[in-house]
Protein backbone atom coordinates (compact mmCIF):
# COMPACT_ATOMS: atom_id res chain seq x y z
CA UNK A 1 0.00 0.00 0.00
CA UNK A 2 1.53 3.58 -1.00
CA UNK A 3 0.42 5.49 2.16
CA UNK A 4 1.03 9.18 0.95
CA UNK A 5 2.33 10.35 -2.48
CA UNK A 6 5.00 13.51 -2.98
CA UNK A 7 5.29 13.87 1.07
CA UNK A 8 6.76 17.08 1.77
CA UNK A 9 8.70 16.18 4.85
CA UNK A 10 10.46 19.54 5.64
CA UNK A 11 6.58 20.48 6.61
CA UNK A 12 5.65 20.10 9.85
CA UNK A 13 2.09 19.37 9.48
CA UNK A 14 2.82 16.17 6.44
CA UNK A 15 5.05 14.41 8.91
CA UNK A 16 2.40 14.96 11.45
CA UNK A 17 -0.05 13.59 9.39
CA UNK A 18 2.12 10.49 9.02
CA UNK A 19 2.48 9.86 12.55
CA UNK A 20 -0.84 9.89 13.17
CA UNK A 21 -1.59 7.34 10.37
CA UNK A 22 1.12 4.96 11.96
CA UNK A 23 0.03 5.72 15.36
CA UNK A 24 -3.16 5.69 16.92
CA UNK A 25 -5.20 7.23 14.49
CA UNK A 26 -5.45 4.53 11.68
CA UNK A 27 -3.13 1.98 12.37
CA UNK A 28 -2.95 1.59 15.68
CA UNK A 29 0.88 0.89 16.18
CA UNK A 30 0.25 -2.38 13.86
CA UNK A 31 3.72 -4.10 12.33
CA UNK A 32 4.02 -2.08 9.21
CA UNK A 33 6.87 -2.72 6.09
CA UNK A 34 8.55 -0.19 5.07
CA UNK A 35 10.32 0.53 1.62
CA UNK A 36 11.41 3.79 1.07
CA UNK A 37 11.53 3.91 -2.84
CA UNK A 38 13.10 6.95 -5.40
CA UNK A 39 16.02 8.95 -5.22
CA UNK A 40 19.46 8.50 -3.03
CA UNK A 41 18.55 10.07 0.51
CA UNK A 42 21.31 13.21 0.72
CA UNK A 43 23.45 13.17 4.15
CA UNK A 44 21.64 15.40 6.82
CA UNK A 45 18.89 15.99 4.64
CA UNK A 46 15.05 16.78 6.12
CA UNK A 47 13.70 13.51 4.60
CA UNK A 48 16.96 11.37 6.83
CA UNK A 49 16.26 13.00 9.61
CA UNK A 50 12.42 12.12 9.52
CA UNK A 51 13.62 8.37 8.37
CA UNK A 52 15.47 8.56 11.53
CA UNK A 53 12.77 9.94 13.62
CA UNK A 54 10.50 6.82 12.16
CA UNK A 55 13.36 4.04 12.90
CA UNK A 56 12.78 4.73 16.28
CA UNK A 57 9.20 3.17 16.60
CA UNK A 58 9.66 -0.64 16.96
CA UNK A 59 6.43 -1.46 15.28
CA UNK A 60 8.28 -0.08 11.37
CA UNK A 61 10.06 -2.66 9.79
CA UNK A 62 12.97 -1.32 7.03
CA UNK A 63 13.61 -3.11 4.10
CA UNK A 64 15.96 -2.34 0.78
CA UNK A 65 13.86 -1.07 -1.94
CA UNK A 66 13.77 -4.47 -4.33
CA UNK A 67 14.05 -6.28 -1.32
Amino acid sequence: MRMMKDLDVSKDDDKQRVFEILGGGVLNELSVRVIVEGEEIEEDSAVEKFIEQLKERAHLHFYAAGA
